[in-house]
């Protein structure tokens, strides 16, 4: 087993939890604060697109595979 590979591991576990929780704070707070709704739509949608940028960007590298090194015979 891998030392560094489990601890960077748990590095990224703990630094996606962290915004995901930062994301859901930020939410629950611009939604339960006293502003006109085009501002909290305007603010859901950017943390959205955000989130759903963030995932697709770690969905391409973790499905990016090299095909050159893998040989057929």
């Amino acid at each position: 087993m891998n030392v560094n590979l489990t601890l960077r591991d748990i590095g990224m576990g703990l630094l996606f939890f962290g915004l995901i929780l930062l994301f859901v704070f930020g939410l629950y707070t611009i939604l339960a604060s006293e502003v006109d709704f085009i501002i909290r739509i305007s603010f859901v949608t950017i943390i959205l697109g955000i989130v759903i940028a963030i995932f697709s960007l770690l969905k391409e590298k973790y499905e990016n595979v090299d095909h050159e090194t893998e040989r057929k015979y």
